[in-house]
């Protein structure tokens, strides 16, 4: 990402991860989600850059879930995790714009958030792995 020289584009690439992974299985999806973690920790993903990826999947939800009928359950853990990993603020769920655009994926995710000991049940939403820096990561996927 940081070779491309495009962080305008940043988002995209979250948008592409995320919908790769939700083909995938699940050992798949929780390797994407410790990579946009990883990411973000290292300063090359910004909140604002992985906000934007979730917007552009909420808009084009409806079409994944022809594909991928689970689509809106997928981002909706990914959304939550990345709310747990404090990539995006909790605030990010209760923007009325985001809210609209979002709609029951919101939701699911405020749910997932809500579940008592939700936060530690999200570490490994999807599995575990054994990864331990973004370079590992990359190999895995």
């Amino acid at each position: 990402l940081t070779a491309m020289h495009s962080p305008m584009l940043h988002y995209e690439f979250v948008r592409r991860a995320i919908t790769l992974a939700m083909e995938r299985s699940a050992r798949e999806r929780e390797l994407v989600s410790e990579l946009l973690s990883k990411l973000y920790g290292a300063r090359v993903l910004s909140s604002e850059q992985c906000g934007k990826g979730f917007e552009r999947l909420f808009e084009v939800v409806e079409d994944l879930q022809l594909d991928i009928p689970a689509a809106k359950r997928y981002i909706s853990q990914f959304l939550a995790r990345a709310v747990a990993d404090e990539i995006l603020p909790p605030s990010f769920l209760s923007d009325p714009l985001i809210e609209r655009l979002g709609g029951e994926v919101i939701d699911h995710a405020k749910v997932l958030l809500s579940i008592k000991h939700g936060l530690v049940r999200l570490d490994n939403v999807w599995g575990t792995t054994s990864a331990a820096s973004v370079d590992d990561l990359k190999q895995e996927i």
